[in-house]
C-alpha cells in the first residue's frame, strides 16, 4: 500500500513539474511535433492519478 502511495505521489509531483496548467500541458503539446505528441500525451494520462484532472480544486478537465 505505501509502495502505491509513494508512486502515486511520484506520478503527481512529476506532473506537476512537466506543466503548471491544464492549458500549459495544451500549449505543450500543439508546440510538440506531431510524432512525438503521442508519446508526451501518453506520459501526461500515466501521471494523473485520477479522471477527471482536477486542477486548483476549481477546476475540472474531463478528458476523452
Amino acid at each position: 500500500m505505501k509502495k502505491t502511495q509513494f508512486l502515486m505521489l511520484v506520478f503527481l509531483c512529476a506532473a506537476k513539474l512537466y506543466c503548471q496548467t491544464f492549458s500549459d500541458f495544451l500549449s505543450r503539446t500543439y508546440g510538440t511535433p506531431e510524432n512525438e505528441r503521442i508519446a508526451l500525451v501518453d506520459s501526461f494520462m500515466n501521471a494523473v492519478p485520477a479522471f477527471p484532472f482536477i486542477e486548483h480544486d476549481t477546476l475540472a478537465h474531463f478528458i476523452y
